[in-house]
């Protein structure tokens, strides 16, 4: 069964996205991931493991934090770890 996150943490992990790689808010990131933006390299991809783990509370595995390659990714293991 597919979970889903609440539109405050869909907004929460949007916003975290743009700090993280440094956009604007009015960029859309729903569909950012590591294979259509240069920028999602491996330091960044730890830092938004790290500030995903401390904003929402949650422990990720090493093997959730390996696989946070797009935004819809890093949805679905939150929704996991929210629901």
């Amino acid at each position: 069964m597919s979970r889903s996150l609440s539109k405050a943490h869909e907004e929460s992990i949007e916003k975290l996205v743009r700090e993280v790689f440094r956009l604007g808010e009015q960029t859309p990131v729903a569909d950012l991931s590591a294979k259509s933006f240069a920028a999602w390299d491996s330091l960044r991809q730890v830092e938004l493991g790290i500030r995903v783990q401390e904003r929402f509370a949650v422990q990720l595995s090493t093997s959730e934090l390996l696989k946070l390659t797009s935004v819809q990714e890093l949805k679905r293991i939150l929704a996991e770890h929210l629901s």
